[in-house]
């Protein structure tokens, strides 16, 4: 969001986020370098996206995505690489697209988005126990459920979802006893234990 308080029709007002009025951009970055940016506009018409008819399936932000990478990729040829998302901009069939492409994808999603396996779908309340996770692969996306102080679900491209590779050892922080998955953890680490040593899921730590 870029600060604006004046008079347009492209103004976007979100009031609980900390610029809460301006112009709202969609970018693409690396360690703070800017590769492509996109104004949303907020006029009758919606935002000059060039999309093929094929990808009509894809969301107003898949659009985005797609339209950025694309551009991003045509320009550079020869620059190989894998574009990580939050929940608001990942979907099953954008991240087909983007396999297709030749570019790799990873990022945090929904459970009621386009393409979530019915079947890992569960409450944000839910009572799992302390690190379980499940998956599914459809038209060569990968989506994992994985269960911290509450459930984390991740698609990819990239990641495996089982095997040795699919897990990495890191330091976690014992949960605060207010979270979901309280009871779950207090299971796992021992009577005042703070943080210990535990596998999690690949995908998580790559996003992360």
């Amino acid at each position: 969001m870029i600060v604006f308080t004046g008079r347009s029709i492209h103004i976007t007002k979100m009031p609980n986020k900390p610029i809460s009025q301006g112009y709202k951009f969609f970018c693409m970055a690396e360690k703070g370098y800017g590769w492509e940016f996109h104004l949303s506009l907020s006029a009758v018409g919606g935002d000059p996206v060039d999309v093929e008819f094929r990808l009509l399936q894809l969301t107003d932000t898949g659009k985005k995505v797609h339209h950025s990478i694309r551009h991003l990729h045509q320009r550079h040829r020869k620059l190989s690489f894998n574009a990580y998302m939050d929940n608001f901009f990942t979907t099953q069939p954008l991240l087909a697209e983007l396999r297709q492409m030749g570019i790799g994808a990873c990022g945090a999603c929904r459970q009621q988005f386009r393409g979530f396996p019915k079947e890992l779908m569960v409450g944000k309340n839910a009572k799992l126990p302390y690190h379980f996770r499940s998956g599914a692969v459809n038209d060569g996306v990968a989506t994992q459920v994985w269960m911290d102080s509450s459930p984390v679900t991740m698609m990819s491209t990239i990641h495996p979802l089982s095997g040795e590779d699919s897990l990495v050892l890191r330091m976690r922080k014992h949960p605060g006893n207010k979270s979901t998955n309280a009871s779950g953890a207090n299971s796992t680490f021992l009577p005042g234990e703070r943080q210990k040593e535990l596998d999690i899921p690949v995908i998580v730590d790559a996003y992360n």
